[in-house]
């Protein structure tokens, strides 16, 4: 389809992550390209004609017609945490710089009164984005996918792990990450995105959050 995708290589491997937004996939591209792996598909500003989405970040159905018949990895999060880096990160993007929402995820948090409000909000969130950061993990993946935690961090453990399952001798390397354009209209840095904001989840949040997330609870905990 001549679209690219978060595709590595290096001699005869090719190595596809399917990359969950706020899972620490830019993290991994730069360990890898510093590794001297060729790195394509990392445009995030190529969009997905039917979705919208950013290519990078596009879940499993939309890239199974690719044909990927390579080793697919992808990095799961705790769906709580995952959910709070989210409301965080989405709560810069230039869509609300005009709003009461901008950088306080509080306020849309608090306005929702039941869990099917919260399926509403989350989702038409999700979609007014175009950022596929607010679906269920379990839809970007598919049962070939390696998975690696989030939590387990990504210096030796990473490493290892990646070097087990890929048969490679990948090495710790120094990141100054190569960010991706801020969203905001200024485009400083000072105005980007990440975790900037301690996102509070009520226990009425709490639940919608892990009745919302039940299927990633479960993967999430399988592993």
């Amino acid at each position: 389809s001549g679209i690219q995708m978060p595709l590595y290589k290096q001699g005869h491997k090719t190595i596809y992550q399917i990359h969950i937004p706020r899972t620490g996939g830019r993290y991994v591209r730069d360990l890898l390209k510093r590794n001297g792996f060729t790195v394509d598909g990392w445009n995030f500003t190529e969009r997905h004609k039917e979705t919208g989405v950013e290519i990078p970040h596009l879940q499993y159905k939309y890239l199974k017609d690719l044909n990927l018949d390579c080793d697919l990895f992808s990095v799961i999060r705790n769906p709580i945490d995952r959910f709070k880096a989210t409301m965080s990160n989405t709560s810069y993007f230039a869509e609300y710089e005009e709003t009461k929402y901008f950088k306080r995820p509080d306020i849309f948090l608090n306005e929702i009164t039941s869990y099917q409000d919260f399926v509403e909000k989350i989702e038409h969130r999700n979609t007014y984005l175009s950022c596929n950061s607010f679906i269920n993990q379990t839809d970007f993946i598919n049962d070939n996918t390696k998975l690696y935690k989030f939590e387990n961090g990504f210096e030796d453990n990473f490493i290892n792990w990646f070097n087990n399952n890929f048969n490679t001798n990948i090495v710790k390397k120094d990141i100054m990450t190569l960010l991706a354009v801020p969203l905001t209209k200024d485009r400083s840095m000072k105005n980007s995105f990440d975790n900037k904001i301690t996102v509070e989840l009520s226990s009425k949040i709490l639940d919608y959050v892990n009745r919302y997330y039940e299927k990633d609870m479960e993967l999430w905990e399988r592993i």
